[in-house]
């Protein structure tokens, strides 16, 4: 800001004053504005009196000014509130997860047992049966029923669905006798010897 020179009358300083005062304001005003700041200004005129400007107010600022060394109360509050809000978050999320590591490992134990169970089950089956045991035979017996329903109800699947392929094949009588699907000469023969009559 230039200064300049006031003339010289009674009133003169504070119409100087009073000038000079609302530009500082201004200015102020436009630096916590713009710069997005807290800003205090007191200023007293040559009577004592004095004029302030502060943004968000002049007690905030000056609040702040004198407990710069402590923490705000409530900025301190809210970020202890952020900190049990982000802190109970992660909890549940860690419980999720140790929650899905214990499923994951009851899979994994249950996975092992099955395959143990396999691998007991296939060497009793390379064994010879004169080497096991009542119970070892019991069991060899056991797995072989299930091999035989297991056969048994493939075996169906599989005549099952083949027999409709085998009607829908079939569209002429001809080929029912003969798998080759020729016809014999007797059948001519007597085809031919029902049409004479």
């Amino acid at each position: 800001m230039r200064t300049r020179s006031i003339p010289h009358s009674s009133d003169a300083p504070e119409v100087a004053f009073s000038k000079r005062c609302s530009e500082l304001f201004k200015e102020a005003s436009e630096l916590s504005t713009l710069c997005a700041v807290e800003t205090a200004l007191v200023i007293f005129s040559p009577e004592g009196k004095a004029f302030s400007f502060g943004h968000p107010s002049v007690d905030s600022v000056l609040n702040r000014l004198v407990n710069s060394g402590k923490p705000d109360s409530d900025s301190s509050q809210h970020a202890q509130d952020d900190d049990e809000a982000t802190l109970e978050e992660l909890t549940k999320k860690c419980s999720a997860l140790l929650e899905e590591l214990e499923a994951a490992q009851k899979r994994n134990d249950k996975l092992k047992e099955m395959l143990e169970e396999d691998q007991r089950r296939m060497n009793l089956l390379t064994r010879p049966l004169d080497e096991l045991s009542i119970e070892e035979l019991k069991m060899v017996t056991s797995i072989a029923d299930e091999l035989l329903e297991k056969v048994e109800r493939k075996k169906e699947l599989l005549v099952g669905s083949a027999a409709p392929a085998a009607i829908s094949g079939g569209e002429s009588d001809a080929s029912v006798g003969d798998p080759t699907g020729e016809t014999s000469s007797a059948d001519v023969h007597g085809h031919n010897n029902g049409q004479d009559e």
